[in-house]
């Protein structure tokens, strides 16, 4: 066993270590998916109706599901038809696992699995795989991440596609000579696009970034490739969702039922509306401490932007979190919604603590960040079963999360 380990890099044991690390708290979730109540949760159970439809009636379905939702406006405050990416997914899922409810709880929990896969190895690029596993725990177990996990709705494969976004991007940004990773930063903008059309947003945070490495630390990059990864993936959707309408004025509808619906929609001007701060406060309500240090750290990462050094990773992630804020400030206030933003902002939070605990020496200081990253890994866990299985909050708004931590009365 000793020669084993000798053998074993440190680089390895952490790779090891992430793979555990995802498969355990996949584990730990799938513990608590009976107790999940989908009554009276129509998002979910448009989803599931999604599925189902287009299992029976395969691709050809797709244009009555978009007439439908034009036609009828009680459809118009739940789930669009748009979403064509995560309803072929979720159809092929629950062919193979029954179209249930459950079924597609199991697809979210793959989601959050593969996002803890996938953040780690992001992260060890760009910080080593020490920090890289100690955010992807905080990844890993955030309460908002884990409600995600047992829930049968689209947020898990949107936070997915999301962070592959986030991962191809800053991969073409470190090799901007390769232009395999711009092509492939357009198929995975393409991808998040088609899963939920929200990933349309996701081209602030890139322009922000392009503009500050272009213009302020005057690096020089392919400006106009990437403007056509970022033009082309609208483009390539939107022929697929016309495609899929079966006709323009059906496409059109919808589009325009989408982007007007929710200033009739009573849910969400009542719990949805606000300032852009909204998902700070909220993402303080679910996890105060890594939020609290995330938080700190994009100021920090702010005062290394002065001194405009290129390829600074901790400036691309704190932009990037700012930013896709900033995109979802006009809609409606969900931080389910940006959940993909806790990648690179518990990123940012182990850089800091990292920073803060450094000494002399590497592992003592590492040693003491991997604690505080264990207690709040833990307490992480601890508010996820309070909050969303005890208390079975379906979705975290700052109204009843305030009520939850005891910062405001009860119903």
């Amino acid at each position: 066993m000793r020669r084993l380990a000798q053998r074993i890099s440190p680089r390895r044991a952490a790779d090891l270590a992430a793979l555990a690390l995802a498969f355990a708290v996949g584990a730990l979730v799938a513990s608590t998916l009976a107790s999940v109540r989908y009554v009276d949760n129509p998002d979910e159970a448009y989803y599931l109706a999604y599925a189902g439809y287009v299992g029976e009636h395969g691709l050809a379905g797709l244009p009555q599901l978009f007439h439908d939702y034009a036609s009828e406006p009680a459809r118009w405050r739940f789930p669009n038809p748009l979403r064509v990416g995560y309803i072929g997914l979720a159809t092929g899922w629950t062919a193979l696992r029954g179209t249930s409810f459950a079924a597609l709880s199991e697809l979210s929990l793959v989601c959050h699995v593969l996002v803890v896969l996938v953040a780690y190895r992001f992260l060890r690029g760009l910080q080593g795989h020490a920090r890289a596993l100690l955010a992807a725990a905080l990844v890993a177990f955030s309460p908002l991440q884990l409600a995600l996990a047992r829930r049968a709705l689209i947020d898990g494969a949107a936070t997915l596609t999301g962070l592959l976004v986030l991962w191809s991007f800053v991969a073409s940004l470190r090799h901007p000579g390769r232009r395999g990773l711009r092509a492939l930063f357009a198929l995975a903008f393409g991808a998040g696009i088609v899963v939920k059309e929200t990933g349309l947003l996701l081209a602030l945070p890139c322009a922000i970034v392009l503009a500050w490495e272009r213009f302020a630390v005057r690096r020089s990059l392919p400006l106009g490739e990437y403007a056509l990864a970022l033009l082309a993936p609208p483009a390539v959707c939107a022929a697929l969702w016309l495609w899929a309408a079966g006709d323009l004025s059906t496409l059109v509808s919808v589009v325009r039922i989408i982007l007007s619906s929710p200033a009739s929609n009573d849910y969400a001007l009542q719990y949805g509306g606000g300032p852009w701060y909204r998902y700070v406060v909220d993402e303080l309500l679910l996890a105060p401490w890594p939020t609290l240090c995330g938080i700190a750290a994009i100021g920090w990462a702010a005062l290394r932007a002065r001194e405009r050094q290129a390829g600074d990773a901790a400036v691309w992630l704190a932009a990037w979190v700012a930013s896709l804020w900033l995109a979802f400030a006009p809609f409606t206030k969900n931080v389910r919604y940006v959940a993909q933003g806790e990648i690179p902002l518990r990123a940012l939070a182990v850089a800091l603590l990292c920073e803060l605990c450094a000494t002399r020496r590497a592992a003592p200081g590492l040693a003491v960040a991997a604690a505080v990253v264990i207690w709040w890994s833990v307490a992480g866990w601890i508010d996820f079963e309070r909050i969303f299985v005890t208390a079975a909050l379906y979705d975290p708004m700052t109204a009843p999360l305030l009520m939850l931590r005891g910062l405001a009365p009860g119903p």
